[in-house]
């Protein structure tokens, strides 16, 4: 039961970080409030990660931001070890 409930949350992160990223690029999808929704989860479990990780300038004004690839490589090792002491 509790590795069922591991695999729902970690797609449910993985739907919220997916989410987010997609609202980078469509921003008239944050103010619909599934959108609003998202962005204020994707900000919370992120902000902690780009405090340490700041998004990277590039030479013609924009920004890449690496945090979300970050959060889901962390995420994804931590299944699979919690996967691994489960079983």
């Amino acid at each position: 039961m509790l590795h069922l409930i591991l695999h729902i949350l970690y797609y449910l992160l993985l739907a919220v970080i997916v989410g987010y990223v997609l609202i980078a690029y469509f921003p008239h999808w944050r103010y619909h409030p599934l959108g609003e929704l998202v962005h204020n989860i994707g900000e919370a479990i992120l902000r902690p990660i780009q405090r340490i990780i700041p998004p990277i300038r590039t030479g013609n004004g924009a920004t890449l931001d690496i945090s979300p690839a970050v959060c889901l490589i962390v995420a994804g090792l931590l299944m699979e070890a919690l996967d691994i002491a489960i079983k």
